[in-house]
């Protein structure tokens, strides 16, 4: 039984499971092959395997847990993927307008052009507010043109009216009516 504690012990201290040191030994592996061979698959984010690796490598542990997870490789195959090329048109552009590199990317995945993603800093042009870090792709519904970058609660208060210009109309006079 002693034995048994100190495995347990000696795998949790190494970031392996128990179950999984005591199935390779099962399996007919040396105990401390058991012990030192990192799992091929991490469910664990930062595990040791990784952070040794990804230091190695030039990939983030985040990444490499990614395309673990994702696409179900082992370690040994994520880390045989080169790390992505950022695109240096994005980067100049999220460094010129002070916004992160992953911002501009995610914007210009959802349907914009760089221009678009790079300027959307700006106010937003129904409340004249900020539109801060999450602006909003506006697009007809109908024709799925897009109209414009817009904050998050504008485009709530579109979204709850049915982009019906005759509903916002009439909610504008009551408002301007004020209370009766």
């Amino acid at each position: 039984m002693t034995g048994a504690i100190s495995i347990a012990v000696q795998a949790r201290a190494r970031d392996l499971k128990p179950s999984t040191v005591y199935a390779r030994i099962a399996e007919g592996w040396s105990t401390e092959r058991a012990l030192t061979t990192p799992t091929g698959r991490c469910g664990v984010r930062g595990s040791a395997s990784v952070s040794f690796h990804a230091g190695t490598n030039g990939l983030t542990n985040s990444a490499i847990v990614h395309r673990m997870k994702s696409q179900g490789l082992t370690l040994a195959q994520a880390l045989s993927y080169p790390p992505q090329k950022r695109d240096p048109r994005i980067r100049a552009a999220a460094d010129a307008a002070g916004i992160k590199y992953a911002t501009v990317y995610n914007r210009l995945k959802n349907g914009l052009t760089l221009e678009q993603a790079v300027s959307s800093m700006a106010t937003c042009p129904t409340c004249a507010r900020a539109i801060g870090d999450t602006p909003v792709a506006d697009h007809d519904h109908t024709t799925k043109i897009f109209r414009g970058l817009i904050c998050r609660r504008c485009n709530t208060v579109l979204g709850l009216i049915c982009d019906s210009p005759a509903t916002l109309r009439r909610l504008a006079e009551y408002l301007e009516r004020g209370v009766s």
